[in-house]
């Protein structure tokens, strides 16, 4: 699936886009979701981070007061924003009244005339996202940070988890696929090995069909690190967009953090 997608036609139907909040080099894509998202508002605070050089956009609501200095950073799928309302925003907003908060921030975002090998590029151009988040977080006083991603987010953040994911509390995959014209595919199942964290693989009941039939094989990789918790949890009467259950997937991944994060 190509980023010509319905999904990023709403963001074109609001006036010109003003200045970012903090003037500096953004990419003309990433920064036309940022403008969309202010005109809408939406809950939390919007910060600019810095990751090579160039700002991209993150959304941080911070744990609850009196309650444990931790967070989870959530990215959203190919052609999402840090406000997706499929996973992402339900899990961004509903996750500080169980405990945690969230820092959902923008992943890169390619032209629609992006080559093949600029989509190859994009787990190199993440990593550094990520870095930057969890060094904001800690900047925060957040004292345990876990990794959680949708779709191609939980693939893209799998390969962080598995190579710079030590010091995480955890790592949750929801929905993890990578798109299928991907070759060869940005991450396998067996990645999920070389994870050292406690890890969490979530799926819906109806899921899309290539996370269905992976499960047994994520499974199997994801067990063969005896050291570590893998645990999966299969959302009952679930599709793909998790619709009608935000709450139950809010409290399932709750639960498990509140059992498992390191």
């Amino acid at each position: 699936m190509k980023l010509t997608h319905h999904a990023f036609l709403w963001l074109l139907l609001a006036p010109p886009p003003a200045p970012p909040a903090e003037p500096g080099p953004v990419s003309e894509f990433e920064q036309v979701v940022a403008d969309r998202l202010a005109e809408r508002g939406v809950p939390g605070e919007m910060i600019w981070l810095q990751a090579e050089g160039r700002q991209f956009l993150g959304l941080y609501l911070g744990p609850p007061p009196g309650m444990p200095k931790q967070a989870v950073i959530l990215l959203h799928g190919l052609g999402g924003h840090p406000d997706w309302p499929d996973v992402i925003q339900p899990l961004r907003a509903r996750l500080p009244s169980l405990g945690w908060g969230t820092l959902s921030i923008q992943l890169p975002r390619l032209s629609p005339q992006a080559s093949h090998a600029d989509e190859m590029e994009l787990p190199r151009r993440v990593w550094p996202r990520i870095h930057a988040a969890i060094a904001y977080l800690a900047a925060q006083g957040v004292e345990k940070v876990v990794l959680a991603g949708y779709g191609f987010g939980a693939a893209l953040s799998a390969r962080y988890a598995g190579v710079f994911g030590k010091d995480l509390a955890g790592f949750v995959a929801i929905s993890l696929q990578t798109p299928a014209y991907l070759a060869p595919r940005i991450v396998f199942p067996e990645s999920l090995e070389a994870i050292k964290v406690p890890v969490l693989d979530v799926y819906a009941a109806e899921d899309a069909g290539t996370v269905l039939q992976q499960a047994p094989e994520r499974e199997l990789w994801g067990r063969k690190n005896k050291e570590r918790v893998f645990d999966r949890i299969v959302i009952a009467g679930a599709r793909p967009d998790y619709h009608g259950q935000e709450a139950e997937l809010a409290r399932q991944v709750a639960d498990w953090l509140s059992a498992n994060a390191k």
